[in-house]
């Protein structure tokens, strides 16, 4: 993503740093929370045997690909989706998209401006799954009698996109730093970020795809309470590696320091 160039000041560094800290417990929680539903969604069959034969199609796909092909093929996919993400997050919030470039091997979109969801939006929104539930919910209001059984096509494409974000997102961020999270104030404040929507947009494009049983409503109030109660075991935790660090450095200091 081009915009104009500059490294975060000092202050908003530290700002940054300390924000997050402060997500990781609720990164944590909504990864967890994440995870606990999906289990649950598991245990309905049509569901779950479309979406993991979806991702498991891509998974061979690609450990095949990176078996036997001895040129890296080019990645205009990801890096198509990467772009748009920039460019969607960057009309969601109303800043101009100037130009906008998706080459082989390399894209770039130039912005009037920017925030940390702009930034660091193709970390995680898996594009491809979202217009493929999109497109599942449009059909379902133009051929209400092909939903049912248009349900679990739409699934398995989604769990192969879901795969091939995935996979790719987790390619990139664990290889040089990318410039989007240096921008954003460094991983410290990124990653919690990125974990907090991947989690959240993960579960949002599952419910609409999966059991109807399963509402938003409850979700929303699953997500509140995990995340409250991550918070809560944060603070005893913090609270008891305090007490013991002062329990122990303190006597130290008098007798060993102090000693006159």
């Amino acid at each position: 993503m081009s915009r104009k160039k500059y490294l975060p000041a000092l202050p908003c560094v530290l700002f940054r740093t300390a924000a997050g800290i402060f997500l990781f417990p609720a990164a944590i929680s909504v990864l967890y929370t994440s995870f606990r539903i999906f289990l649950l969604f598991c245990r309905d069959r049509s569901f779950i045997l479309p979406l993991v034969s979806g991702a498991s199609v891509y998974i061979i796909t690609a450990l095949l690909e990176a078996r036997y092909r001895k040129k890296k093929r080019s990645d205009i996919l990801y890096i198509a989706a990467h772009e748009i993400s920039h460019a969607l997050a960057a009309i969601f919030f109303l800043v101009k998209v100037q130009d906008i470039n998706i080459g082989r091997n390399s894209g770039n979109v130039k912005l009037s401006g920017s925030n940390f969801i702009i930034g660091l939006a193709p970390y995680f929104l898996p594009l491809y799954a979202v217009i493929t539930v999109i497109a599942y919910i449009i059909s379902g209001y133009a051929a209400p009698e092909m939903r049912l059984s248009a349900k679990p096509w739409f699934t398995a494409l989604a769990g192969f996109f879901l795969a091939f974000h995935f996979i790719h997102t987790a390619d990139i961020l664990t290889g040089p730093l990318q410039p989007d999270l240096q921008e954003e104030g460094g991983i410290i404040f990124s990653f919690p970020v990125i974990m907090i929507f991947s989690g959240t947009v993960s579960i949002a494009l599952l419910l609409a795809l999966g059991p109807e049983k399963h509402g938003l409503t409850q979700t929303a109030m699953e997500f509140t309470a995990d995340i409250k109660l991550f918070y809560i075991k944060a603070y005893y935790l913090l609270k008891y590696i305090y007490n013991y660090v002062s329990g122990t450095a303190v006597p130290f200091i008098k007798t060993v320091l102090l000693a006159k």
